[in-house]
């Protein structure tokens, strides 16, 4: 064990990176559920009382609870981002973190109506992004007040960056969704035959198909 302060600088980013590299290690094939493994593990890995993913709701000009770990119960799954430290400072502002070690020192404490509510006293976040557009922020707070390190700091970018492939990913696979739907529709309605015949046998016909040969 070092007992230098450089050598507990290591120690402390050598076993952040190990949180890291095992929260990675936990996800699979589904970007949902990988949401909520990223969101669970950013509580754990900071030890704080909750995290959140919330996330821009344009159709009702709100914000979304998309995933949490650990919210208080009575929390709203949606909420007027007016005041709430998740949009004025981190969507609506630089895509740079949000560290607040001691919210009662800022202007949140009393613009965030949760803040005070549930007795939150330190908060780190960081935006999501998708399509090089923030959608939303992971964050988590703590009721304590707390200092954070640039490894914390490196470490909720780095978490942040993993959600923002997710969001990615996800939206690929609508795009590829709505495609195919698009295609089925077309070939199914078309009022030509469109079939497919490999190794001597249909492998697909439409219904257009089976109107015009009778089978």
């Amino acid at each position: 064990m070092n007992t230098s302060p450089a050598g507990r600088d290591r120690d402390r980013s050598n076993k952040k990176l190990a949180e890291l590299a095992r929260i990675f290690y936990l996800l699979g094939t589904d970007c949902k559920k990988n949401i909520d493994i990223i969101v669970a593990q950013t509580c754990e890995v900071f030890g704080a009382a909750c995290s959140l993913y919330n996330r821009i709701d344009d159709k009702n000009k709100s914000l979304v609870v998309w995933s949490s770990h650990n919210p208080p119960p009575d929390l709203d799954d949606s909420f007027d981002p007016e005041g709430h430290i998740c949009w004025e400072a981190t969507i609506k502002g630089s895509y740079q973190p949000v560290i607040l070690p001691d919210i009662k020192e800022t202007e949140y404490y009393t613009s965030d109506p949760y803040v005070q509510k549930y007795n939150l006293n330190a908060y780190l976040g960081h935006p999501v992004k998708c399509r090089n557009q923030v959608i939303g922020s992971l964050c988590m707070v703590d009721t304590r007040s707390r200092k954070f390190s640039r490894d914390d700091v490196n470490c909720i970018k780095t978490l942040a960056a993993a959600l923002s492939l997710e969001e990615e990913r996800l939206a690929l696979e609508q795009e590829t969704r709505e495609e195919k739907e698009r295609y089925q529709t077309l070939i199914e309605n078309a009022n030509d035959a469109i079939y497919i015949i490999q190794d001597g046998l249909v492998k697909f016909a439409n219904p257009k198909t089976a109107t015009i040969s009778g089978y």
